[in-house]
């Protein structure tokens, strides 16, 4: 009997914890792919359109990143790194940048090189 119950307990335990973990990765699936963090190299600054081409430091993926005015941006090699809180006209082609972002699009293209351009715009 002290058996029987000492399984239908661990039974119970174990079947609850396996929901748990379902119900928290079910959670954290949705919020992965709204934000995302993009870390590299400003290949081009538009000014007009206010957009960053960021090359990625840890992937093939081009970043065509949309700065709304007010936004910050974390420049983490450059020439203004020590600013307090830069923004979009102190960022320079050739500086490391450090941006949180909301996606936009999947892929927007795949170049020739094996690259693929992202779309985002900035989030503080």
């Amino acid at each position: 009997m002290k058996r029987i119950t000492h399984f239908s307990a661990v039974l119970a335990v174990g079947l609850m914890l396996a929901l748990a973990g379902t119900s928290i990765v079910a959670t954290k699936s949705g919020r992965a792919g709204k934000y995302l963090t993009v870390e590299g190299k400003v290949l081009a600054v538009n000014t007009h359109d206010r957009t960053l081409l960021v090359s990625d430091t840890w992937s093939n993926t081009l970043y065509l990143v949309s700065v709304p005015a007010g936004k910050s941006v974390r420049i983490t090699f450059g020439l203004n790194m020590h600013s307090a809180e830069p923004q979009f006209r102190d960022v320079h082609q050739n500086d490391r940048v450090r941006l949180r972002c909301a996606r936009i699009q999947d892929r927007l293209a795949q170049l020739n090189d094996d690259h693929r351009v992202v779309t985002v715009t900035a989030v503080n």
